[in-house]
């Protein structure tokens, strides 16, 4: 995303989870989101740095239901413009994790972080 504009900014950035799914903070702005099966999805920030937190929600998908959840938030004060991007990496169970900072190297390169 590119943000045009002037002057100082709060920006948020959100990632909202479906219920039962968990997080682990990996780095200062690096989170894991995974589920029971052991599935894993990494969301890494470009452009900023700012570290996550998470804030429990109630999420509803159907009239009347509501169940606790998570929503993931970067929160940082900046001037503008900004531009920002968020790599999301899929690793399922059984993955080698061992190659995640090469993916990760792979990924900054091709972004110019």
């Amino acid at each position: 995303d590119e943000l045009s504009g002037a002057g100082e900014h709060q920006l948020k950035f959100r990632f909202h989870l479906a219920p039962d799914l968990e997080v682990k903070r990996e780095t200062d702005n690096v989170i894991t989101i995974f589920d029971a099966a052991g599935n894993k999805l990494l969301i890494k920030p470009f452009g900023f740095d700012a570290a996550p937190t998470a804030e429990r929600v109630r999420v509803s998908r159907n009239y009347g239901e509501r169940k606790e959840s998570l929503s993931i938030c970067w929160t940082l004060l900046s001037k503008l413009s900004l531009k920002v991007r968020f790599a999301i990496i899929p690793l399922l169970t059984g993955d080698n994790e061992l190659m995640l900072p090469e993916r990760l190297g792979r990924i900054t390169e091709r972004i110019g972080q």
